[in-house]
């Protein structure tokens, strides 16, 4: 009864097991759009910039606090093995005014020795201040570096997120073509196939020569080297990804779109007719955002001849007093510091901060004429790509007739192996020409639109 018992167990934790093992092999399918949107939540660079973003809020509120009411206490034990004292000689009269046989012309002045402690042996205090910030220049200034900073961090956030997109898109895209180019190869190797076994059974009745044979069979060879090497890039780039949308390695995925479909949707005319604003360019308002940020530091350099002002309230507490005590429980009052020389120093600073700033003002000139230039440029590209793209589909398709002929040839005797054999490398070179076309129309074309902040 046990040992079936223990085998029920068993059996029970395998199904577990096994049905575990199942849903951790469940491939997950993802359309571009939908593998976009993981990325953004799960690609590691687009989380550093989101914590980037909570960084900087906390920021201004640290900068913020800097001018709000700051309290802080402390308590402080002392002990004393010793006790200073101070001895004070007080005078008294001595006046035996009522002894029998005095007058009152024996009245004297006495004195009394009458110690007095100038510390206890054990205390305790208590301290305590509130201070508040009245002005600083400096403050203020560091006030809206804080904000124009967490501007900053989204402008970084948006940059990272079209990146991602666009690795993510690119990626998804040379997938695509790889295994459309790997679906051709597979259907070439089964007609190389069928081939290659007609012509063994018409060589042994003696219909063609050996080399004919041989032809075909190399045919074959080459196609299946040229399968695998498909395959291996398929799986890496399936790999990458993976690792672009933050999903673990091991997992599985697989693509819901078609190459074919999403070559379709490509509108290349909208795409140059769109007025170019370089305000949208996340580049540029990084660039805009650091010449804030520059100008601002030259108004905190500025600031810094300016006086700062502060005031303050302290309230203090003592477990035990000295008889002589002359601290006092209560004060209020104010600081003011005003800088007044310093050889040149400040004024130094405020050279440099405004170099900066010239600085950043260039930069920010010859990134505006860099990024027009940069989609001036992607728009040839987009343009020479799509042209290229027409030209390979149309080569794509003769090749493809030719091929098909010449097999139909070479089966009726009319065409020889070395023809088939051309007609079948053309054909071969004309798909992987087609899809690289393919993937570099795509690839054109994200890349404007990433520029356009259209992605």
């Amino acid at each position: 009864m046990n040992k079936r018992r223990i085998t029920i167990l068993l059996s029970f934790c395998l199904i577990i097991v096994y049905n575990f093992q199942i849903k951790a092999q469940e491939s997950q399918t993802f359309s571009l759009k939908e593998a976009q949107e993981y990325a953004l939540k799960n690609n590691a660079n687009v989380k550093n910039a989101k914590l980037d973003i909570e960084k900087a809020k906390k920021k201004i509120w640290e900068t913020t606090a800097m001018g709000l009411p700051h309290v802080s206490a402390k308590v402080a034990y002392t002990y004393l093995p010793t006790v200073p004292e101070m001895s004070f000689a007080t005078p008294y009269l001595i006046n035996p005014v009522d002894a029998p046989g005095y007058g009152p012309e024996m009245i004297s002045m006495g004195y009394q020795t009458i110690p007095m402690k100038l510390g206890v042996e054990n205390s305790v205090t208590l301290d305590a201040t509130v201070s508040q910030l009245v002005f600083s220049g400096a403050y203020i200034v560091g006030l809206q570096a804080s904000k124009v900073f967490k501007k900053l961090s989204q402008h970084s956030l948006e940059q990272s997120e079209n990146d991602v997109k666009e690795e993510v898109a690119n990626t998804y895209y040379m997938i695509l073509a790889a295994e459309e180019s790997l679906k051709i190869l597979n259907q070439n190797h089964i007609n190389i196939n069928k081939t290659l076994l007609e012509l063994t059974e018409l060589h042994k009745e003696g219909f063609v020569e050996n080399t004919d044979v041989d032809q075909i069979k190399y045919t074959k060879i080459t196609i299946a080297n040229a399968e695998k090497a498909l395959e291996r890039q398929v799986q890496i780039a399936y790999r990458l990804l993976k690792f672009q949308m933050g999903i673990e390695l091991d997992n599985l995925i697989s693509l819901s779109e078609k190459l074919e479909d999403i070559v379709k949707e490509i509108s290349i005319e909208t795409l140059f007719n769109d007025n170019y604003d370089i305000s949208n360019n996340p580049t540029y308002k990084l660039l805009q955002t650091q010449e804030n940020l520059q100008m601002l530091n030259l108004k905190r350099e500025k600031s810094m001849f300016l006086p700062t002002i502060t005031a303050f309230y302290n309230h203090q507490e003592k477990s035990a007093k000295a008889d002589f005590d002359f601290s006092m429980p209560n004060m209020f009052g104010a600081n003011m510091s005003i800088p007044i020389f310093s050889f040149g120093e400040r004024l130094s600073k405020v050279k440099q901060a405004d170099i900066e700033l010239e600085k950043t003002r260039n930069q920010r000139k010859m990134a505006i004429q860099g990024l027009r230039l940069e989609v001036e440029k992607a728009q040839i590209s987009l343009r020479t790509a799509y042209e290229k793209f027409l030209n390979e589909k149309s080569n794509l398709e003769l090749t493809k007739k030719i091929y098909d002929k010449t097999a139909i040839k070479y089966k009726e005797g009319i065409s020889s192996s070395m023809d088939l054999t051309q007609a079948s490398s053309q054909y071969l070179q004309a798909q992987s020409n087609y899809f690289n076309t393919v993937n570099e129309l795509l690839n054109s074309k994200n890349k404007l639109e990433n520029l356009l902040n259209k992605n």
